[in-house]
């Protein structure tokens, strides 16, 4: 398993940070391409999700909210698209996503992640596209998918 530093910003102090159970930091990279986390820099309540295993797509909130991270992978033997759409539900075939479509290859993981947030009206919805400019839901549970989003 590859081991990653993660740095940790704010003002000196003797006393080294700590970072409890539960704290989710906003995360960001600096000039230099280093990680940054800033514990406790969310102004709302930070929730986790995850999919619990492969799926077509995934409610991730029912409601408005903003979404920070996606992890993820495509279990299919051919390549597709992550879709994000502003919505309390599944949208129908055919629906333009409402944030960009990440392209994923066959069988390989993907990650994105948004210090400020990509902030939804009506809810978050995480797909699986065949295609990239419009939904066309996959016919196979082939994407596994976890992150963050606040309320």
């Amino acid at each position: 398993m590859e081991t990653q530093t993660v740095l940790m910003r704010g003002r000196y102090s003797a006393a080294l940070p700590v970072a409890a159970d539960g704290d989710h930091p906003k995360l960001a990279v600096d000039a230099g391409g280093r990680l940054i986390a800033s514990p406790g820099s969310f102004g709302g309540t930070v929730t986790p999700y995850d999919s619990n295993g492969d799926v077509t797509n995934l409610v991730v909130s029912a409601a408005a909210a903003t979404l920070h991270s996606v992890y993820g992978y495509n279990n299919n033997v051919a390549a597709r698209w992550v879709q994000f759409h502003d919505a309390a539900a599944l949208p129908a075939n055919g629906t333009l996503p409402s944030f960009v479509s990440i392209p994923v290859g066959a069988e390989e993981p993907f990650a994105w992640m948004y210090a400020k947030g990509w902030v939804a009206a009506n809810g978050i919805v995480i797909a699986m596209s065949t295609t990239r400019a419009t939904l066309t839901v996959v016919g196979a549970a082939d994407l596994w998918v976890s992150g963050e989003y606040e309320v």
